[in-house]
């Protein structure tokens, strides 16, 4: 799905702190090109078809428009997010639309970490338009040692793919689609993506009942309609995955 992105009037792009907020991320794309530069813990994205995973010092670049999913991260993520619609960063996307998985140095991390804090505070826009650019170059030029992804199982992609489109299928539905008894596509999910299965499709379904109340639906109506058999069942997943009520969640 392809995502708009709210940039500040006159700004060439946007950078922003990341702390991963408790539900699954929904695959998408946008005409920005993106870099995520991990600061703690860790995170695996789907690119298309490849998993590609990231942690503490290294960084990730998303060519504009590239599809890509969070499907999975430590407690302690936390990463800048960077993204450039226009200038001379533009020219960093590569042709093939491959993500760009790459090693920082102690000494190349530390010194974007602090340009990120400088530039998460400026408000000025051509200053901020400068050092963009100017952080777009740094990263390009640290990150050296090129980290390969890795081809994502087919069957596990599959089944990601079947939860995006219905998160309220059934684990037998999922493993007869697939040809596998239900516990051999659970330990093969869980060894590609580092997660269980069941805990991926609850993620789902918040993410389907939390995009329907946005939407306009009450809570109950989107819970439903997410794949939950009941309003407290929902609540309980929200609850445990979010660290909040939805209506505290709604009212932060």
């Amino acid at each position: 799905m392809l995502e708009r992105l709210e940039l500040r009037p006159g700004f060439h792009g946007a950078i922003w702190g990341f702390t991963y907020p408790g539900w699954c991320s929904y695959s998408h794309s946008h005409a920005e090109l993106e870099l995520n530069i991990v600061t703690a813990g860790s995170a695996t994205y789907l690119v298309n078809d490849r998993r590609v995973t990231v942690a503490k010092s290294q960084l990730l670049w998303l060519p504009a428009g590239q599809e890509h999913h969070l499907v999975h991260e430590s407690n302690d993520l936390t990463m800048w997010i960077v993204v450039f619609r226009a200038g001379p960063a533009r020219q960093l996307a590569w042709a093939d639309g491959s993500p760009q998985v790459r090693q920082l140095t102690l000494a190349d991390f530390r010194w974007l970490d602090r340009l990120c804090r400088r530039l998460n505070q400026t408000m000025d826009a051509q200053l901020g338009n400068s050092g963009l650019a100017f952080l777009a170059h740094e990263a390009y030029r640290a990150g050296r040692a090129e980290l390969a992804p890795v081809a994502a199982h087919p069957v596990v992609l599959e089944t990601v793919r079947a939860l995006e489109r219905d998160p309220s299928s059934s684990l037998i539905a999922l493993s007869s689609a697939v040809r596998l008894t239900p516990d051999r596509l659970a330990r093969l999910f869980r060894r590609e993506l580092g997660t269980t299965l069941v805990a991926w499709r609850t993620r789902c379904r918040l993410e389907r009942a939390i995009a329907r109340h946005a939407g306009g639906e009450s809570w109950l109506t989107a819970a439903l309609a997410g794949g939950f058999g009941s309003y407290s069942q929902f609540h309980r997943a929200f609850t445990q995955h979010v660290g909040g009520s939805p209506r505290a969640w709604q009212d932060a």
